[in-house]
């Protein structure tokens, strides 16, 4: 890759792999410097507008000597390498031996096996976060997990694509064939981690669990990770937070119950624009609010007016109230209403899909034909649970 057209400037080579931001700079290259690309026969570059392999993306399996007359002429923040001809990092000799059975005493908290039933090459895991790489390392091949037993108290999330990426599961018990939830074989990556609904830590290391009246739970890290936090209805400014042990500009995921909502503020007084969130949001980057969060309010939906949130979120369909204005964006709103619909019924899926499209003018907007409403229909994301967090996505991806 080289920082100017015409292959020039900085260069620096990558092998087959993902790469994401901190990694492209270790290489010299900085954020949005990729001005052009060359390509070896059988290899694919794909590139994505945003960090961790997000946002916008597009591929290119030849030399391309100037991106700046395309839609990604500085705009490339992390990359993937795949194909043939390069070198790819050795695969550790799996061990022979079975995993120890999981203990919550002990180190081992999961124990994963190659093979169905608790056969095969096995190895046990502690609290962590293990991509592709770390499994390999320790003796599990990409792609081969079949079953899994989990120690008390516990539990594994299984992702299907590396860097806790792509479908998932959360297992809290034994499961002697991941076959039958089809994930046999699939899995790239996965976290260990104490089970979510028995102890929620809080981040001064508390580890007293949620009380009846907390209805929103802050995370320090994206897709609900690290330390956490639990709040109950109230307005927090900076020193409020601080006195529940959350520290300024470190809430990075939230998740909210049904029925209410909670303002973030980048003030700590709530003295500026809020956002509304209504639903579970994994990172917060997507509002641009990752980490700058200083004071908050946690409230039932429709209870009061909050006279201090600038902004509102009228729409039923929680679309951000600084995207309502977007151009385009109430043709967005229309045809996801109408899918809504589907959704109430329980019958937004693959089969519908058709029909939908024609219903609700899916075919025919420009936002919605990129492809990525129709993957997690079809993927059986299109659920009433799922749906608050899959419209926001949605309208992320294409109103940004």
């Amino acid at each position: 890759v080289y920082t100017d057209c015409n292959y020039k400037g900085l260069s620096a080579s990558f092998k087959a792999g993902e790469y994401l931001l901190s990694q492209i700079k270790k290489s010299g290259i900085g954020d949005n410097e990729i001005s052009a690309v060359k390509v070896p026969q059988g290899m694919t570059l794909t590139v994505y507008e945003n960090d961790f392999l997000r946002g916008n993306y597009g591929t290119a399996k030849a030399d391309i000597a100037c991106l700046d007359n395309g839609d990604f002429g500085g705009k490339i923040s992390s990359l993937a390498v795949a194909g043939e001809g390069v070198d790819t990092p050795a695969v550790v000799a799996a061990p022979t031996v079975a995993a120890p059975e999981p203990d919550a005493a002990d180190k081992v908290k999961v124990g994963v096996y190659a093979s169905c039933n608790y056969r095969g090459n096995a190895i046990g895991l502690d609290v962590g976060e293990y991509t592709a790489t770390d499994l390999k390392r320790l003796g599990m091949s990409d792609n081969t997990i079949s079953s899994v037993k989990v120690a008390k108290g516990y539990q594994v999330e299984l992702f299907e694509n590396d860097f806790y990426r792509g479908r998932s599961g959360t297992l809290r018990n034994e499961d002697d064939c991941l076959r039958n939830d089809n994930f046999d074989d699939t899995v790239s990556s996965l976290i260990v981690s104490r089970d979510s609904r028995a102890t929620l830590p809080t981040f001064g290391n508390n580890t007293e669990g949620r009380t009846a009246n907390d209805v929103v739970s802050v995370y320090l890290h994206c897709n609900y990770r690290g330390g956490s936090a639990n709040l109950p209805v109230g307005r927090y400014n900076t020193a409020a937070m601080k006195a529940a042990r959350i520290g300024n500009d470190t809430i990075s995921s939230i998740k909210v119950a049904k029925g209410y909502q909670v303002t973030l503020y980048e003030g700590g007084k709530f003295d500026t624009d809020g956002v509304v969130i209504t639903a579970n949001d994994d990172c917060l980057d997507d509002n641009n609010l990752n980490e700058k969060v200083s004071s908050m309010v946690v409230e039932r939906i429709g209870a009061s007016s909050n006279s201090d949130a600038k902004l509102s979120n009228s729409s039923s369909l929680s679309i951000p109230a600084t995207q309502q204005s977007t151009d385009g964006s109430q043709a967005l709103v229309d045809s996801l209403t109408c899918m809504q619909d589907y959704v109430d019924k329980n019958i937004c899926d693959a089969e519908r899909w058709t029909i939908m499209n024609r219903r609700c003018g899916l075919k025919d907007s420009a936002e919605l034909s990129d492809g990525y409403l129709e993957g997690h229909v079809k993927a059986g994301n299109c659920k009433a649970e799922y749906w608050n967090e899959l419209v926001r996505r949605t309208v992320n991806v294409n109103l940004r």
